[in-house]
């Protein structure tokens, strides 16, 4: 959390992941010493008061567990929405899991907002393990032309770490595209690729390679000043940047946590 405090955003708003345990209180009390047996139970009360406490408050840190939040970035500017939830579904009974049959439940209650942050991913969109299974959520996805937030990030399945960007149609109501960066014919051997030429996921149109930022110019539902209708756009981002699978070895060396082909993705939304 040092770090996090010290970062010279604003705002940071965080979210809980299936590796955040003791965040998920009931089921931490029944499964905390699969972890913590010899070492003995976390206080969650202290690492809560490192996300709300006075600290956090300073550093303009904002945890959201299942809940909303807004913010602007200057005086008289848009008013952002954000809505987080930690959860995924159900992989080796993890923090924040669910089992897939309850996730139109949880799914159901999410609001429409600008800016949606979940731990786990839409099923079939930067969601491809590298064992080439599919590991997102069904209903996240089916969710989300309900949704249409403006930008979409998420993380979890670390080597489909990437970014795409969607357009609506107006009569979209459930068009979304396969979007992966792991294909069944992918090469182990990584060490001599260049990081130029590692490819994370813009498809077809918009196309970012290596760590370059993501500028996306924000259309809303609309028309034009020549009366043609505006797209809706929604940038989707798998922000994992703890290396695993492509790219996790460079030249003989393990690539550290967000190091080249790990590093943050900037996406820049017009205010």
């Amino acid at each position: 959390m040092e770090w996090i405090y010290q970062l010279p955003h604003k705002t940071k708003i965080l979210i809980a992941g299936n590796h955040d345990l003791t965040l998920h209180e009931d089921w931490y009390q029944e499964e905390y010493h699969r972890w913590h047996r010899t070492a003995g139970k976390q206080e969650r009360a202290k690492i809560v008061e490192l996300l709300t406490g006075p600290r956090a408050r300073e550093a303009g840190v904002v945890y959201l567990q299942d809940s909303s939040y807004t913010f602007r970035t200057k005086p008289e500017g848009r008013l952002w929405s954000v809505y987080g939830s930690p959860w995924s579904p159900w992989f080796h009974n993890w923090a924040f899991n669910y089992n897939r049959e309850y996730g139109e439940a949880l799914l159901s209650k999410f609001p429409a907002t600008d800016i949606l942050l979940t731990h786990g991913p839409p099923a079939r969109i930067l969601d491809r393990t590298q064992s080439l299974d599919f590991a997102g959520c069904a209903d996240l996805r089916n969710h989300l032309p309900r949704l249409r937030p403006r930008l979409h990030v998420f993380g979890h399945i670390h080597e489909s770490r990437g970014a795409h960007v969607h357009a609506w149609g107006p009569e979209d109501t459930n068009t979304l595209p396969e979007v992966t960066v792991i294909d069944d014919d992918d090469d182990d051997d990584e060490d001599e690729e260049n990081m130029d030429d590692l490819d994370i996921g813009f498809e077809p149109d918009e196309d970012c390679h290596g760590n370059a930022d993501v500028a996306v110019d924000r259309k809303d539902t609309g028309k034009d000043g020549d009366g043609t209708q505006r797209l809706h756009e929604t940038v989707f981002v798998n922000a994992s940047n703890s290396p695993a699978g492509k790219g996790t070895w460079r030249v003989g060396q393990r690539v550290p946590a967000g190091g080249p082909g790990f590093q943050p993705v900037v996406v820049d939304l017009r205010d």
